[in-house]
């Protein structure tokens, strides 16, 4: 699903021709962008800060996604950025690599709870990254990240680690940006360059809907799979009759 699993499967000695990269697909028609109307009655119906500028997590809360050094970072900017605020939205419940109590912790030890929400578990993030204005995915390793294509659908500059698949997904510094696992200096800085520059938000993200579509419409990555899998069984059967 990635450039990097395929290049470690050649690493390992598999054949190219036996190598298909299919990179998951996202519904671009149901992940789209709003209008500014839009996403101001999306907050309040949401309950969330209409004049604030929203960044937003969306996945599972567990050690490993990185979101210790997000809320880190956050916490850095928030007492001279009175505007932000952090939405992480999902939950750990019930796994052992939950981090979500932590998080919550570290949010009430730095007098931030009003700077930052936790949804937990939600069926459907998409009116919540349509209320956004920009999506942070920190993981230290990640294979792809279907969170980051619906985040980038919707039109969201993305922050992401330079890590697994999520290199294929940001085009730094044209889409948004990437950073370097675990460095919380990085992540300040370029939170910081897109929370104070509205313009800049609105061209990543217009370029990251742009490559989501091109790349990584779920039509598309359907029709590589139905061709796989027409080219595998052609072969089986081929294979059968000699």
């Amino acid at each position: 699903m990635s450039g990097r699993i395929a290049a470690e499967f050649r690493q390992a000695g598999v054949a190219g021709e036996k190598i298909r990269w299919i990179p998951h697909g996202v519904d671009t028609t149901r992940f789209g962008p709003v209008t500014p109307e839009e996403k101001a009655g999306l907050r309040r119906q949401l309950g969330l800060p209409e004049a604030a500028v929203i960044v937003t997590y969306t996945g599972r809360l567990l050690r490993g996604k990185g979101l210790e050094t997000l809320l880190q970072a956050f916490g850095a900017l928030a007492p001279r950025h009175p505007a932000l605020h952090l939405l992480v939205v999902g939950s750990g419940e019930g796994q052992s690599l939950s981090v979500e109590e932590e998080l919550r912790l570290q949010v009430r030890e730095q007098r931030l709870d009003r700077r930052v929400s936790f949804t937990g578990r939600v069926e459907d993030v998409t009116t919540y990254l349509q209320a956004s204005d920009i999506f942070a995915f920190p993981s230290v390793f990640e294979a792809l990240g279907l969170s980051l294509l619906e985040a980038a659908a919707c039109g969201l500059p993305c922050l992401g680690s330079r890590t697994g698949g999520i290199v294929d997904v940001i085009e730094d510094g044209a889409s948004g940006f990437l950073i370097e696992p675990g460095n919380r200096a990085e992540w300040v800085a370029k939170l910081e360059a897109l929370a104070v520059d509205l313009s800049l938000r609105q061209a990543m993200g217009a370029c990251a809907r742009r490559r989501v579509v091109e790349r990584f419409e779920v039509e598309d990555s359907a029709a590589r799979y139905r061709s796989l899998f027409a080219e595998v069984a052609s072969s089986a059967l081929g294979g059968l009759d000699s």
